[in-house]
Order: C-alpha cells, then sequence, then structure tokens
C-alpha cells in the first residue's frame, strides 16, 4: 500500500516474494559492466533519435510567481514512466512526476501483487516504449546472460522491479517519491492548482494538464462486498493490504473471488502454512475462454477509442460476461497443496456473521467457517471517490450521461466518459475546456479507450494517445505565439548560410 492511503485496513507491511529465488537459480552472475554499457548504448541510442532537440512549450507564470509544470504526471508505475519519457522525447519542457510510494516500491509489484511472476510474456514493449536497448529484454541479457533469457519464462516481480528502476535512471526520469497529489483545483489562465504531500509537508503547486496514473487503487479503492465489509478489521482484508501472511499459519482461511489475485492469494496463504484455504467463487465454473484474446491486435488497441458508443457497449457487456481466467501455474500454485485446498463454484455469498471469535460464510453449498477471509473482488470505480478530483467529480461526464442505455449496467454507468485522449469530458460544456486538460490512465478509461492501460499489452499504443493529445493541445494553445516567433524570426535572421540543421 501507498503511504498515507488512508480509510484502508492495514494488516502489516509484510510480503513474501515466494519463488523469487528459485525462479533465479541457476541464472548467470549479474554482469554489472554489461548493464553499464547498455545503459550507455541506450543514451547513445536517445542521442540518436533526439531530433528536433529544442524544447519548445513556453514558460507560463502561475498566480504565486512560479513557473507552472507544462504537465504533471500522477503517478510512476509503468504508465507514468512510459508517459513521462515520451513527453521528455517530446521535449515537452516541463514534467513534473510524482509517485506516493517510496523509491523502488512504485506500483504493485512489490506490493500487493502475489503473483511470483508477472503474468504478461516477457517480450512485451514496456515503458522503453520500443527503444531496444532500453528494453526489458535486452536488459535482462546484459545483466543476467542470454542463456538465462532463453530459459525464462516470465519475470519475476523483484527482477522486474530492479529493471523499472534501472530504466528510469538510465531514461533520466526524475520521479519525487513520497509524494501524493491530494487536491486539484482551478486556478484560472488554463491552470490547475495541485496540492501535493510530501517529505517536507503540504505544497501548493501550479500545472498546465495533470496524467493521473495512479493505477487499480487510484479509480476508487478496493470494491468489497458489504457482507465482508462490515466484519471485524481483524477477520478480514482486501487483496490490494498488506496481509501479514505468516500470522495465517494454521488458520482456516476463505478467499472470495475466483480471478488471478483470488488464486495468488490463496497460495500464499497456502505456502505460509494455513490449515486450509477454501476459495469462494460465484461463477459457475472457474475454466473462462479469455475473450480479451480476441481483441488483441493492432486494429483494435489503437482505434477501440474511435468505435461508437454503441460499440463500445456490446464489448463491455461480452467482456463483463467472462472474467479473465487465472493462470494455469496460479491454479497449480494451490492444488499442489492436495487437500487442504478446495474451490467452492456457483457460491455467491449470501451472508457473512462473526461466531465464536470466526467468520461463518453463508453460501449456496453450506456455510463455511473461516478464521480469516481475503476478498479478491477487484477494485471500484468511484469518481466520487477520489479526494484529488473532489471539485470535480459532479462534472465530469459518465457513461450514463453519454449513451443512456448504460444507465441500466452499474459498472459502466459509473466510469467516467473519456474522449480519444484519455481526457475527461464534461456534463456541462462550459466545463469541457478545464476538463479536457485531466488525463485518466487507469482502469476507469478502459470502457472509453479498450484495454490499453491496465498492463503492458497496451504499452504500445496508451501513452503515445496521451502524449500526442496533450502536445495536439499544447501546441495549439500557443501557436499564436509560435507563429508570431516565426515571423520575427523572418524579419532578423542572418542567411543560413551552411548551417547543417537547415532542413
Amino acid at each position: 500500500m501507498r503511504p498515507g492511503q488512508g480509510g484502508r485496513n492495514v494488516i502489516s507491511i509484510l510480503l513474501p516474494l515466494p519463488g523469487i529465488l528459485a525462479a533465479m537459480d541457476g541464472m548467470d552472475t549479474p554482469d554489472h559492466p554489461r548493464v553499464a554499457a547498455l545503459a550507455d548504448e541506450a543514451r547513445a541510442t536517445l542521442g540518436y533519435i533526439d531530433y528536433p532537440r529544442r524544447s519548445w512549450t513556453r514558460p507560463v507564470v502561475a498566480p504565486d510567481g512560479s513557473e507552472a509544470a507544462d504537465v504533471l504526471v500522477a503517478g510512476a508505475g509503468i504508465n507514468g514512466l512510459a508517459v513521462a519519457f515520451l513527453l521528455a522525447r517530446e521535449k515537452v519542457a516541463r514534467v513534473r512526476v510524482v509517485d506516493a510510494a517510496e523509491e523502488g516500491h512504485e506500483g504493485p509489484w512489490l506490493g500487493f501483487a502475489r503473483m511470483r511472476w508477472l503474468r504478461t510474456p516477457k517480450e512485451l514493449v514496456g515503458p522503453d516504449l520500443g527503444v531496444a536497448p532500453l528494453s526489458f529484454p535486452t536488459w535482462y541479457a546484459a545483466r543476467f546472460g542470454t542463456a538465462a533469457w532463453d530459459a525464462l519464462v516470465r519475470a519475476p516481480n523483484g527482477v522486474w522491479m530492479d529493471y523499472l528502476r534501472w530504466f528510469r535512471e538510465t531514461a533520466g526520469i526524475t520521479v519525487e517519491n513520497g509524494t501524493r497529489l491530494v487536491a486539484i483545483a482551478e486556478a484560472g489562465e488554463g491552470l490547475f492548482a495541485c496540492t501535493l504531500a510530501g517529505p517536507g509537508g503540504e505544497e501548493r503547486c501550479f500545472a498546465r494538464r495533470i496524467v493521473l496514473a495512479t493505477g487499480v487503487l487510484g479509480a476508487g479503492g478496493p470494491a468489497m462486498p458489504a457482507e465482508i465489509a462490515a466484519l471485524p478489521g481483524h477477520l478480514r482484508a482486501h487483496s490490494s493490504d498488506m496481509i501479514d501472511v505468516a500470522a495465517l499459519a494454521g488458520k482456516r482461511v476463505a478467499v472470495i473471488g475466483a480471478g488471478a489475485s483470488a488464486f495468488d492469494n490463496a497460495a500464499v496463504a497456502l505456502e505460509r502454512g494455513a490449515a486450509s484455504v477454501t476459495l469462494i467463487a460465484r461463477r459457475a465454473s472457474i475454466e473462462q475462454p479469455n475473450v480479451k484474446q480476441a481483441m488483441e491486435f493492432a486494429g483494435f488497441l489503437r482505434h477501440y477509442g474511435e468505435l461508437s458508443d454503441a460499440q463500445r457497449f456490446r464489448l463491455h457487456r461480452v467482456l463483463a460476461r467472462f472474467a479473465v481466467p487465472p493462470p494455469p501455474d496460479s491454479v497449480a500454485r494451490c492444488t499442489d497443496h492436495g487437500a487442504r485446498f478446495r474451490v467452492l463454484t456457483a457460491s455467491p455469498l449470501r451472508a457473512a456473521r462473526v461466531e465464536g471469535g470466526a467468520v461463518a460464510l453463508d453460501t449456496p453449498q453450506g456455510t463455511i467457517a473461516a478464521d480469516f477471509v481475503i476478498a479478491a473482488t477487484g477494485f471500484a470505480v468511484r469518481m466520487g471517490g477520489r479526494p484529488e478530483l473532489a471539485a470535480f467529480a459532479d462534472r465530469i461526464a459518465l457513461w450514463a450521461d453519454r449513451f443512456p442505455p448504460a444507465g441500466a449496467d452499474a459498472t459502466l454507468g459509473a466510469m467516467p466518459y473519456l474522449d480519444a485522449g484519455f481526457a475527461y469530458t464534461a456534463r456541462d460544456a462550459a466545463d469541457a475546456p478545464m476538463l479536457a486538460r485531466l488525463h485518466d490512465v487507469g482502469i476507469a478509461a478502459v470502457p472509453s479507450v479498450g484495454p490499453v492501460c491496465v498492463g503492458l499489452n497496451g504499452m504500445k499504443f496508451g501513452p503515445d494517445r496521451v502524449v500526442r493529445a496533450i502536445t495536439r493541445s499544447l501546441f495549439l494553445e500557443e501557436a499564436e505565439a509560435h507563429v508570431a516567433a516565426v515571423e520575427a524570426f523572418a524579419d532578423t535572421a542572418a542567411p543560413a548560410g551552411n548551417d547543417p540543421t537547415v532542413i
């Protein structure tokens, strides 16, 4: 959990990463001179593609006399890093990146992500955005050797985080860690006033554009069945909480849910000595078709946001029918424990109560007794539950506002209706110019722009769309000044002569 995540149940910050050392066993000894040489190669490559090199956004003086940021990026996970990296390559001059986590713990990988390794293929483009010397495959081979890369199936969580640290340093991305965006307000003259809470206390700064890349927790927090939320805090947790899994040894654990996270949490409890784990699922079968596979081609991933509302609504309804199935290795990680693990399908939770110091969970298949309950029930999108958006939540257009049939779908109807550049749209046309400067790169964006902002699958497509929208709007906002500058230059410039930069 990121520091200062108020109102959530923090049980303990004790998260093992089982399997990491085993996954590393037999790999080549890290060869840091190779990694240093790779960093030099990466910087040389960035220099090669760094044309034109001139920063072009014009400084804007804020009401307090400070210089406003062109873009404030809140969140330094893979989406935040990718957006910041591309903004730098596009020569946007003043980009500020903040993250509430301590350095090296951005994103879920050393937090509540309890899988042993990433679920995506090892070759997918990451925040490097196709700059090969900055990519995970190239870094991994440099650090551990090509034989280790060939043998690798998926990246262990800890190794992936090591890579992200190296990427951030090599790409020159400065992140202000331990700093949370807590409030946004209008400041006039095309600016937002932003309140940041950091190591030195609260700070007020100004930004022309804001990118919210705060991950699955940033959309409104964890979703937990009301019956579980009503239980005493020492008897239950959400899968995104920091759980003292060692304390589950010898206990009966119930996990609510049937996705990958449910199985990963069940597996960790079993590996730490839980007496038994019962996974309780609403769905009739754990096995599900992975419908998203049918959408994994460039046309869908790049142009999903340009489909009609009716087409996107149909796709949402299809995807809602089939949850993403858990990976086979996550299932095997549980079933390997034999009779200590069982699954109840077609068992929606009917009630939960405390009996004799334990929890009784009523299901169609009887009452399950548990000493501890983990709700692996996903994350909510609640615009009113996002403190930083308190001033705007009721002004942001939702799917229910823009496409009436979506109002009958409680989930989709509450999602923000974004434009093709991931920016909010407005209920009232008077708010449109202001909300168009706020970009949401997270799970709340999926119905509008497609699955290009919730994992590595969309790295080639999502950040590029966001940055193109931002640079376009910044340039057009300043267009008159840029045109006038060209005219003034033409009136005063000396002959170009042999200037090699002349086009």
